[in-house]
């Protein structure tokens, strides 16, 4: 089997398709370069191949782009909070403090959560079955006590 050991400007021209066209198929590489496309599937699952096209995206993708939204959901979080606290600092405002406090404790997990559901669970306990209306009555009054389980 056919393992690509260095990459070539063959290799580099398929690289600059791909990243001008993240959604082109191997089908149509091997069409424009005149290859079959059991040997482009072949070049594309080599190391040095995905080596070379991870090196190729690093240069050419804004590193802002390549950050998640996560991360620029912390850094917003952590700009908002230095803000917060120089607007604290500058003008001691209850509000202000109250309403920053409120935040971040809900941010933090602390504090009532608005859709919290309560589950109550009750155990029955059903008496077996009796052979006539006394003695069910009988054996309902003698066992029936309401236990609360958590």
């Amino acid at each position: 089997m056919y393992q690509l050991q260095k990459v070539h400007y063959t290799h580099d021209a398929m690289i600059d398709l791909i990243i001008a066209d993240p959604s082109i198929s191997q089908g149509q590489i091997a069409a424009h370069f005149g290859y079959t496309q059991g040997w482009v599937s072949q070049v594309f699952n080599s190391d040095a191949f995905k080596e070379r096209l991870a090196a190729r995206k690093e240069e050419i993708i804004d590193p802002v782009l390549r950050l998640s939204i996560e991360e620029r959901l912390r850094a917003l979080a952590d700009t908002s909070i230095k803000v917060l606290l120089e607007k604290l600092h500058e003008t001691p405002n209850a509000n202000v403090a109250i309403r920053a406090l409120d935040v971040a404790t809900r941010a933090l997990g602390y504090g009532a959560r608005p859709n919290a559901t309560q589950i109550n669970n009750y155990v029955a306990v059903v008496p077996s079955r009796a052979q006539s209306a006394e003695e069910w009555e009988r054996t309902v009054r003698t066992t029936s006590e309401v236990k609360e389980v958590e």
